[in-house]
């Protein structure tokens, strides 16, 4: 009886211990790694917030990718969320490009040339970046003011 005495407290011992362990919580995710596009989104919203309209981009057929440090990001493609060249409107002339950035809370900007661009993240996580770009624009030929976001999610590589 002692010896059974013995194991079964040593047994409750060890359950104890093993039930107040502490997990260690998940590290806070990062922008910094290299991040390869896997979906695009246009939307296009009215002056009464009412979604006009909602459309998805062909992916280029270079797969796009973007790397961040601590302190530059770098677009190995000369695209952004699968749309446009970005010469005419960021003023990049070739690629890979890298720029300066600064991440706080949900926003995400970065300079080139003189200026910066900001966009929203919508989603950050050890295996996935979700971001956005709000740009206020006119519908032609009435000049009707609209809100066009343009965005992609991307995959960590």
């Amino acid at each position: 009886m002692p010896r059974f005495l013995s194991s079964f407290s040593f047994l409750c011992l060890l359950l104890l211990a093993a039930a107040c362990s502490k997990d260690e919580p998940e590290p806070e995710p990062t922008l910094v790694g290299r991040w390869k596009l896997e979906h695009s989104y246009l939307r296009y919203y009215n002056t009464d917030g009412k979604l006009d309209f909602e459309g998805t981009q062909q992916l280029p057929d270079v797969p796009e990718e973007i790397v961040f440090t601590d302190t530059d990001l770098t677009l190995l493609t000369p695209t952004l969320f699968g749309y446009d060249n970005l010469s005419p409107r960021y003023g990049i002339t070739s690629t890979p490009a890298t720029f300066s950035y600064a991440h706080q809370d949900s926003t995400l900007t970065w300079d080139h040339h003189g200026h910066s661009e900001t966009f929203t993240i919508t989603e950050l996580s050890s295996k996935t970046l979700d971001i956005q770009e709000i740009v206020y624009v006119r519908y032609l030929p009435d000049n009707i003011p609209a809100r066009r976001i343009v965005g992609g999610r991307y995959r960590r590589q």
